[in-house]
């Protein structure tokens, strides 16, 4: 049986993960469309971490589209260039 901090470890893990397939993994492999986490604006680590590092430029088009419920793949593809 793992231990408390060894099972959290493995929950953060997990959820980088998730969040990471959420927005760049291929839905034929992993099951899940890629722009779900991306149009409801999840807050996310990798969300988080990109807006942190970006120049304000950047964090302004981050902030305008993501979470926007009728994003396409065009600007989807945008915010994956700036999650990299």
């Amino acid at each position: 049986m793992p231990t408390p901090t060894t099972a959290r470890r493995w929950a953060r893990h997990y959820q980088l993960l998730d969040d990471f397939l959420g927005v760049f993994g291929d839905p034929a492999v992993t099951g899940n469309p890629n722009l779900d986490d991306l149009r409801e604006g999840k807050p996310t680590v990798l969300f988080a971490a990109t807006l942190e590092r970006s120049a304000e430029h950047d964090q302004r088009r981050l902030l305008a589209v993501y979470g926007n419920s009728r994003l396409d793949e065009e600007s989807a593809k945008e915010l994956r260039c700036l999650m990299r």
